[in-house]
């Protein structure tokens, strides 16, 4: 089992929720849906890429059940050789364009705390994203600020967690300029 704090940030997921279809999903998209981090019956594991494989005989045979004894054999000897090759050629030749996916290995997102990654840089400060899923909180801390100073931001989801990393770079920064610091 893997855990979400490992996987980069562009990492496909299968997201299952009990009553809804599964949705496909990247690492940060996932983590910015506080809806799914609430939800205790959310399963996640990694997408694993395939493409779907067109076979007219097993097409047809499906729809077989509703139709008379000998329906799946006459309609296939009424479709010559060449022509269901054609078709199916053309169906699978669309099909290789577009990947599907199925559920890999079960990825663990419930970690205590889980370091998602880092805000891009915001006046030459980057910015930790971590989650706390006991007190249910997105925080983090201004990266390569003076050693004396910690700087820490909270939030209850990422896109404000995004907004309080701002302020406390704006609000290091002023601290900096009040007691005539340098900041680094």
């Amino acid at each position: 089992m893997k855990l979400l704090s490992e996987l980069n940030d562009d990492e496909l997921l299968i997201i299952k929720r009990e009553h809804y279809d599964p949705i496909i999903m990247d690492k940060i998209e996932f983590m910015k849906s506080h809806c799914f981090l609430d939800d205790e019956d959310v399963k996640a594991s990694l997408a694993k890429e395939t493409y779907a494989n067109f076979d007219l005989y097993y097409a047809i045979e499906c729809i077989e059940d509703d139709m008379h004894e000998d329906w799946l054999s006459n309609v296939m000897y009424s479709i010559s050789v060449e022509v269901r090759e054609r078709i199916e050629k053309e169906i699978n030749g669309h099909l290789e364009k577009e990947p599907t996916y199925y559920p890999g290995e079960e990825v663990f997102w419930r970690e205590k705390t889980c370091r998602i990654g880092t805000f891009e840089k915001y006046k030459g400060y980057a910015g930790t994203i971590e989650y706390d899923s006991e007190d249910k909180i997105h925080y983090g801390k201004v990266l390569f600020t003076n050693e004396n100073h910690l700087v820490n931001y909270e939030a209850e989801n990422i896109v404000q967690l995004e907004e309080e990393f701002h302020k406390a770079v704006d609000d290091y920064l002023e601290f900096c300029k009040e007691i005539d610091l340098k900041a680094e």
